[in-house]
């Protein structure tokens, strides 16, 4: 008897843990129809934010079926209607031909508008193309007040590369001490190691510029006060 009341037992946690999963599983796709109608609706509406969710689900196939036809068509609506990542995205398949034609022009447009409502990706994206002269003229005046307003926001590969701007005096005048603060600044707070690395090889050169190097061992890297107190105030260059 008592085997057969531990089958009993047995057999019935297992159609009590069948009917929980059936009961959790039917719970999540409703749930998922709702979050859904709930952003088709919004969609309906007009609602940028919601076309820009629609149009990420199309592009990854997230609760409908995967297309890039339908993605982009939304992310366009999305962007027409003022969304600044929705810009962002259209201006780097523009910028890099994904999904599109590559176009330069139009990726520029699209950055300028989401950078104009103050996206920092999109003034860093834009600043970029300046100031390497991407597939359009160079215009380092331009890319440096792209960084600059990029920068105002916390950007770190802004503040990277305007500090490389202040250091080669391009776009803007040449300014060893900005350059420094801004390129030390990275150095110390980057969570990109990249980024470190780049901002201390350019404070490695400015030490060699400024006929500092040898005072200095290969890790150190005062503040610029500290610095020009070692030297009684002046530096060379």
């Amino acid at each position: 008897m008592d085997r057969i009341r531990q089958k009993v037992i047995v057999k019935s946690v297992f159609y009590f843990g069948v009917f929980v999963f059936v009961l959790t599983m039917n719970s999540i796709s409703a749930l998922a129809k709702d979050k859904k109608d709930k952003v088709m609706n919004r969609v309906e509406q007009g609602d940028a934010q919601a076309q820009y969710e629609l149009a990420s689900r199309y592009e990854n196939g997230d609760g409908v079926r995967k297309s890039i036809d339908d993605a982009l068509k939304w992310y366009r609506k999305a962007a027409e209607n003022g969304h600044a990542g929705a810009q962002v995205d259209l201006g780097w398949f523009y910028q890099n031909g994904q999904y599109t034609e590559k176009d330069v022009k139009q990726a520029v447009d699209w950055y300028a508008k989401a950078a104009n409502q103050g996206n920092s990706q999109a003034q860093l994206n834009l600043a970029v193309l300046y100031d390497e002269g991407i597939d359009l003229p160079e215009n380092n005046e331009l890319a440096v007040k792209w960084y600059k307003l990029a920068v105002v926001q916390g950007n770190v590969p802004a503040k990277l590369n305007l500090g490389i701007n202040y250091w080669k005096g391009e776009g803007i005048e040449q300014d060893y001490e900005k350059a420094w603060n801004m390129l030390n600044d990275v150095r110390m707070t980057a969570f990109d190691k990249k980024a470190k690395w780049r901002a201390r090889d350019v404070l490695d050169q400015i030490k060699g510029e400024l006929g500092v190097a040898d005072r200095f061992d290969e890790f150190s890297y005062p503040s610029w006060e500290k610095l020009k107190a070692g030297f009684g105030g002046h530096l060379r260059g």
